[in-house]
């Protein structure tokens, strides 16, 4: 697998690529000062491409089999100090084991579950492994420029685990996906308590992205009434773009926590 080539989901790759271009940001993700995280890497579409840009980049994968077909594509393309690989699960504790089954109808693709209610074939063997926290590979001073998040309803966990980096608005952009289930809805809710602002990343246009201007007034104030802020977000496969918020869409553009 190649760095280069077609883009899965692109719309990701687009609003990354937008990032890059502010003032310094590439410097520094190429300096390592600032960081890029894939969580639920996958078979790294995403990391690879990072890491193409000179980025430092942290790639989670729990699949044993997926985390070494992602090293063997960084080997191969000569990006092997951008991207460190941790095949673990992200978690909201260290060292927890969890039960992962592998999917036979779709490689790459693997739920949590209890063993009583995998019933068909399309899941293949038990894996056990040991979990890991987000917080605990980014070193303190660090600041996470890019996050992709996707890690199949784990989710909220994974938020739970780098608890501390969202309270000290060290991650600057979080891609993360939205589906229906009630987790991901407490997991957006996470994140607003945390003093992030998000917006379905869907909803922006090429245009958008391309303006000099970054579209911070899209961006989901605090709820009037809770239940209708809530269902204002799709939760039927968007993926959502936050950002922590300070005091102003312009106060944040200006102070260089956003973009910058």
């Amino acid at each position: 697998m190649r760095a280069n080539g077609g883009l899965f989901d692109a719309h990701i790759h687009r609003l990354f690529d937008r990032l890059m271009r502010e003032p310094g940001v590439l410097e520094r993700c190429q300096q390592g000062s600032e960081l890029v995280i894939d969580a639920g890497m996958n078979f790294g579409s995403f990391a690879l491409y990072a890491a193409n840009r000179g980025c430092r980049v942290i790639g989670f994968e729990m699949q044993p089999s997926v985390a070494a077909a992602v090293l063997l594509a960084a080997h191969l393309n000569g990006f092997t100090r951008q991207l460190q690989v941790v095949p673990h699960p992200v978690w909201n504790q260290s060292d927890e084991v969890l039960v992962f089954y592998p999917r036979r109808d779709n490689v790459g693709g693997t739920h949590a579950m209890d063993a009583s209610s995998v019933g068909n074939d399309s899941f293949s063997t038990a894996v056990h492994l040991r979990t890991v926290r987000i917080e605990d590979w980014v070193p303190r001073r660090s600041l996470v420029r890019f996050m992709k998040l996707d890690v199949e309803g784990s989710e909220l966990e994974a938020l739970r685990g780098m608890l501390d980096l969202l309270r000290r608005k060290r991650v600057l952009n979080l891609v993360m996906e939205l589906q229906p289930e009630p987790s991901y809805r407490r997991a957006l809710q996470l994140l607003y308590s945390c003093g992030y602002r998000c917006i379905e990343l869907q909803l922006l246009n090429k245009e958008e992205l391309d303006h000099t201007e970054l579209p911070l007034a899209r961006f989901k104030q605090e709820p009037s009434t809770e239940a209708a802020f809530w269902d204002s977000f799709n939760f039927h496969g968007s993926d959502l773009w936050c950002i922590p918020w300070v005091a102003s869409a312009r106060s944040l553009s200006a102070s260089g926590r956003v973009g910058v």
